[in-house]
């Protein structure tokens, strides 16, 4: 079957989200449905390790963002303990218009990598719609535990076959 690469990297989380799920499952699964999780992953590993290579963050990126969250925690406000406030994945910073000044300087300072990997992730967008041919097996719905979590199932959804 044909398969985005963005639909790989996608099944290839899922099946380790239903094995990471299986853990948490008296008994674990079946074995026909875990037979098809374990062939799946294998079939799709070496699609999954190109992707993971091809979009790689470059080490200079990494380093920014290293130093970009070290600066939010250094500006952030802290709770009782000592340790920054963080509110729906975001600092709650003490002085924003002081973080936004050190902050706008650490881009100026990292500015080619910044624009290095906002060019990589346009290329990494068009590298995940490309279709490859994939040997997979379709997982009968009926295979499915009962209690299986709809989020994993999303996941999952181009491997599922439906009745």
């Amino acid at each position: 079957m044909k398969l985005k690469l963005s639909d790989v990297l996608k099944a290839y989380q899922g099946i380790a989200a239903a094995q990471a799920f299986e853990k948490k499952l008296p008994g674990g699964f079946e074995l026909d449905f875990s037979y098809c999780l374990v062939y799946n992953k294998q079939k799709l590993k070496p699609l999954f390790k190109t992707i993971e290579e091809f979009c790689a963050v470059d080490p200079g990126y990494q380093e920014y963002d290293k130093q970009r969250v070290s600066l939010a925690e250094a500006h952030a406000l802290k709770d009782g303990d000592g340790r920054p406030v963080i509110n729906d994945n975001n600092f709650q910073l003490k002085d924003k218009e002081e973080f936004k000044n050190a902050h706008e300087a650490l881009c100026e300072k990292f500015k080619e990598e910044i624009e290095a990997q906002e060019q990589k992730e346009k290329k990494n967008v068009l590298f995940l719609e490309k279709e490859e041919e994939v040997e997979v097996r379709k997982i009968d719905m009926r295979l499915f535990p009962k209690n299986f979590p709809s989020s994993i199932m999303e996941l999952l959804f181009d491997l599922v076959k439906e009745d």
